[in-house]
């Protein structure tokens, strides 16, 4: 994934990050009950701090810091997707109960992002220094 593609993502996760955040605090107070409505608030900080971490990893492959930040930007996607929105949907109780597994998965998978980035960096610093 290049870099480019990685920051327009970025920026749409922030963008609904933004928005859920806003919709918790001012419009689901009176529908949702205290548990679900911490399931949101969760979801959109977590949501906000992956976006930023992938715009962290557009950077990195803008610098050449290869196909591990590129890996890590998709892993943090897959994470936020499965992980912030079955959240999302289990607080408004729309998530099967055959799909529950979907949380587990994503937080996983934002696990596997950040190693993946910490691979990039470690990588990126090999290559600059010479290093073998």
């Amino acid at each position: 994934m290049t870099g480019g593609r990685l920051l327009m993502l970025a920026a749409l996760n922030g963008l609904v990050a933004t928005a859920l955040s806003a919709l918790a605090a001012h419009g689901l107070t009176a529908i949702l009950d205290e548990t679900p409505l911490g399931w949101v608030r969760l979801a959109a900080d977590f949501w906000l701090v992956h976006a930023l971490a992938m715009a962290v990893c557009a950077g990195a492959v803008h610098a050449g810091a290869g196909h591990w930040a590129a890996r890590a930007g998709l892993l943090f996607q897959i994470g936020v997707l499965a992980f912030c929105l079955s959240l999302v949907i289990r607080a408004f109780g729309w998530l099967p109960p055959g799909l529950t597994w979907l949380t587990p998965v994503g937080g996983l998978s934002l696990f596997a992002a950040w190693s993946s980035l910490a691979l990039a960096g470690r990588s990126w610093h090999r290559a600059l220094s010479g290093a073998e």
